[in-house]
């Protein structure tokens, strides 16, 4: 009997063991009677460690553990470095934890990778995601949807690393963080988690609520309306002054003729100079592609003008042509092939709905080919470039969800433009109650770039019955107003920033807005003043003056925009 009752304790005990040994479970002793976790657990939380667990590698720094965090402290003479590394690596599981979070106050302007043995992940630097905390931000990486280096990560093992650190490198440091030797920065926690919900939710910033879209769609319903191409047309007809002069500057753009020669279609669109499509280099196969898109699109316009059915006819010519033969996106800045993608829906979106001849495979493999080729490179948008990436992928994705009528893609399109993590966003962008914007301290281009593709993401919005335009009272005018004010060669308010993503850019300085190419002025004024003065009534003095010297707006910088603004957006004439 004894023998027995030893022989089930044992089996009970084997049979135990075996179950925990299955689970993968381990309990984790860094936060005392907490609940036991999966493999790849670990939660470093240097206010409650007795004992430093983490190094620095770099030479000349130091780290301890103070006032509730490790503290860092960097060497450097102009640039400065700061690495952390844990003692002993970290043992991670992709299907368990796939989150890498770090929490802590990071200089702001520095060069910041998440780096093991096998590599950086994705093998780049500044690829993180960024929650804004009140003191000390949260960066994060998904291991779920990347690499560690060239290294493919299994989902259903551990990974065993012998290197586990964040570098902190090339920190630039403003004048009077220099004047004051402030080279220290703390880190609180380092950790792992189930998901990005997860995290969120154990640091006190659950994700927003996403943007529902439930109205029906309307077509045509992008930059344009049908009361607005009648209305275009009235102004030609009637010779409208301001409206007639940007017709003819239309009108004289070898774009917008019916005998335009298209130079494609490409089997691949690229704006990468080191790639080669079809035998030809990358720039050349851009520019091609810009011509194109930008005829397909004028064409179209010139149909509705003119009533000339050979426009109709180079315009589905030149949208078929590409539909029927591109199979993919290419090179190093792919998401910005957003930019005629957009130009291309809308050119679409315009004939579907006035041109009944279009046949309806046609239409829909128009809409195959933008879900397909440009959606799945445009569909995270591009949280760690400058704030014009974001806004080119909404801009895009706002077009092709109207023209394929996906609510889902518009959702996640307005969910990105209030809540984004990127510096796209309506209130990373325009980041001061004066209007300043991400950009304004990179160079004025890329501001009237982006300021363009937002007021174009926001009239196409609109005409889908949401209003972007008024958010964050109506920081899209303000942004407008201040980048105009500033290239009329006034002086504007400015206040120290970095972008959102705290990233070490060197074509930007925190401490000043940038004069480069100050008082160049792109068309992409139009349509924001037709919007804020003409449709609701309010001043924008400044954009008043540029417009005074600007019309008629002529053509676009590339396929950047739509160009012609003072004939496509012109409800004042």
């Amino acid at each position: 009997m004894m023998k027995n009752m030893y022989f089930k304790s044992v089996l009970v005990v084997l049979a135990s063991i075996f179950l925990l040994l299955s689970c993968k479970k381990v309990l984790h002793p860094v936060n005392p009677g907490a609940e036991e976790h999966l493999d790849g657990y670990f939660f470093d939380d240097f206010g409650k460690l007795d004992s430093l667990t983490w190094r620095t590698p770099t030479n000349g720094a130091t780290v301890a553990l103070l006032n509730g965090a490790m503290q860092v402290t960097m060497s450097g003479t102009t640039k400065f470095r700061g690495d952390i590394q844990r003692v002993g690596g970290a043992v991670l599981n992709i299907s368990n934890y796939p989150i890498i979070a770090v929490k802590m106050a990071k200089p702001p302007k520095s060069n910041f990778f998440f780096d093991t043995n096998l590599g950086a992940f994705d093998n780049r630097n500044n690829n993180h995601t960024v929650i804004k905390m009140a003191s000390g931000n949260v960066y994060y990486w998904d291991l779920s949807k990347g690499k560690l280096g060239s290294n493919a990560l299994p989902l259903d093992s551990n990974i065993n690393l012998s290197l586990f650190q964040f570098k902190v490198a090339d920190v630039e440091l403003t004048a009077a963080q220099l004047a004051n030797r402030q080279l220290d920065y703390p880190v609180y926690w380092v950790g792992t988690f189930k998901s990005v919900e997860d995290l969120r939710q154990k640091v006190g910033a659950p994700n927003p609520a996403p943007f529902q879209f439930t109205a029906p769609f309307k077509h045509p319903g992008m930059l344009h309306t049908m009361a607005d191409l009648n209305h275009i047309r009235s102004l030609v007809a009637d010779q409208k002054p301001n409206a007639y002069a940007c017709y003819q500057l239309l009108a004289a753009n070898g774009r917008s003729s019916a005998s335009f020669n298209m130079a494609g279609p490409f089997t691949k669109l690229t704006r990468d100079a080191s790639q080669t499509v079809d035998g030809i280099g990358g720039g050349a196969v851009k520019s091609r592609v810009e011509n194109d898109f930008l005829a397909a699109y004028y064409n179209a316009l010139m149909w509705n003008i003119t009533g000339n059915v050979a426009n109709a006819q180079k315009s589905i010519e030149i949208i078929d042509a590409y539909a029927s033969t591109t199979t993919g996106i290419i090179g190093g800045d792919a998401e910005l092939n957003g930019l005629y993608g957009f130009i291309l829906a809308n050119a679409a979106e315009i004939m579907r709905s006035t041109y009944p001849q279009w046949p309806t495979a046609s239409i829909q493999r128009c809409g195959t080919m933008l879900k397909q080729i440009f959606y799945p490179t445009l569909q995270n948008f591009r949280p760690y470039a400058h704030g014009n990436w974001d806004i080119i992928c909404m801009k895009a994705l706002m077009a092709i969800a109207i023209f394929t009528e996906d609510r889902e893609m518009i959702n996640r399109v307005v969910t990105y433009f209030y809540h984004g993590e990127g510096n796209g966003s309506i209130d990373n962008y325009v980041v001061s109650t004066a209007g300043q914007l991400q950009e304004s301290n990179r160079d004025q281009p890329h501001t009237m770039l982006a300021l363009g593709s937002l007021a174009e993401l926001a009239e196409m919005a609109y005409h889908q019955g949401i209003d972007l335009y008024k958010a964050s009272n109506n920081a899209l005018m303000r942004g407008y107003e201040y980048t105009a004010n500033y290239n009329l060669g006034n002086e504007v308010p400015y206040v120290l920033w970095y972008d959102y993503g705290e990233r070490n850019y060197q074509d930007y300085t925190p401490e000043a807005i940038s004069p480069k190419n100050r008082g160049n002025f792109r068309s992409v004024f139009e349509i924001a003043f037709n919007h804020y003065v003409h449709r609701k009534g309010l001043a924008m003095p400044f954009t008043s003056q540029v417009l005074q010297d600007l019309r008629p707006e002529g053509a676009p910088f590339g396929a950047d925009h739509p160009g012609y603004g003072t004939l496509l957006f012109n409800r004042w004439e």
